[in-house]
């Protein structure tokens, strides 16, 4: 096959690829949107849906380790390695919250693989490779950094304080938890 054949084969199979992943996202919304089996069969398609997205991640961060070499390599590991602890997290829920029939404990097992999640993120952001730039884009790195921490404060603040079970609910999370007075 010659270089353009094995372009075109490569572009053919990502086209096939995001068009089944267009397909399964439209499939996936009708079914959460209509919920054809009630309250119950939504709480499996929405525990089994976030499994699936979570064990599909760290395959493709896994995948993607495989093929690279050095910092990119070691990147992936880590970030495969987050969403691996996040899959066995909603594993551990799901079993709580599907088979058992149980109230999930928490602080519990779900909570450490959620939690371990951002820390594969974060080692995989230190690991990526980076180009050295001047002290202008320095800067606005930091800025887009204070953004996404101020944002994700926000949401767990607002969450907190909007729950029904208010401090019981997020009492694993130690980023939600009131300023001390």
């Amino acid at each position: 096959m010659t270089a353009s054949g094995t372009c075109l084969a490569l572009t053919t199979g990502i086209r096939i690829r995001r068009a089944a992943a267009a397909v399964a996202l439209v499939l996936v919304v009708a079914l959460l949107a209509t919920s054809p089996g009630g309250e119950r069969f939504g709480l499996w398609a929405n525990d089994l849906i976030q499994l699936a997205a979570a064990a599909l991640a760290a395959a493709a961060c896994l995948r993607s380790a495989a093929r690279l070499r050095g910092r990119r390599q070691r990147a992936f590991r880590a970030l495969g390695a987050g969403c691996l602890a996040w899959a066995g997290g909603q594993a551990a829920y799901s079993w709580w919250e599907l088979v058992v029939d149980r109230p999930v404990p928490l602080p519990g097992l779900p909570d450490l693989g959620f939690l371990l999640f951002p820390v594969g993120g974060v080692a995989a952001l230190l690991l990526f490779p980076t180009q050295h730039s001047g002290g202008r884009e320095r800067l606005r790195s930091l800025f887009d950094g204070l953004i996404v921490a101020v944002a994700a404060f926000s949401v767990s603040w607002r969450r907190r304080w909007a729950s029904p079970c208010g401090p019981v609910v997020t009492s694993a999370h130690p980023w939600s938890r009131p300023p001390i007075r």
